[in-house]
């Protein structure tokens, strides 16, 4: 069971159809230009180690400087986590993967996490 997923659909269903379009992100209908700006910083961040000044520029037409700290810090903590992870040959919480368990599957974990 992936807790994170879970979670966020817990709080609603809407989530899962964003959760399974996050690998078409910057075509899909269901982000919003902000969210694309600070989908691709995320993205180039933590694939290159570094970004370029545009995509920058774009994060900070849309985001505060204090919020994008806290894009910033969310992307290095989750970093850490993922390389403590590795570090301790921790798997994934798949994230990824539930999106292939079938919708009936993926509802009995929903229901078996709630009630436990």
């Amino acid at each position: 069971m992936d807790a994170a997923r879970w979670y966020a659909l817990r709080e609603s269903a809407d989530n899962r159809a964003r959760f399974d379009a996050l690998p078409e992100y910057q075509t899909s209908p269901l982000f919003t230009d902000t969210e694309r700006a600070a989908l691709d910083y995320a993205t180039e961040l933590t694939r290159d180690k570094k970004v370029d000044a545009d995509t920058f520029a774009r994060l900070a037409r849309f985001y505060s400087e204090r919020e994008i700290c806290d894009i910033v810090w969310l992307v290095a903590s989750e970093h850490l986590n993922n390389m403590t992870n590795i570090g301790l040959n921790i798997g994934s919480d798949g994230l990824c993967e539930l999106s292939t368990i079938p919708r009936t599957r993926q509802a009995s974990h929903s229901t078996e996490a709630s009630i436990g």
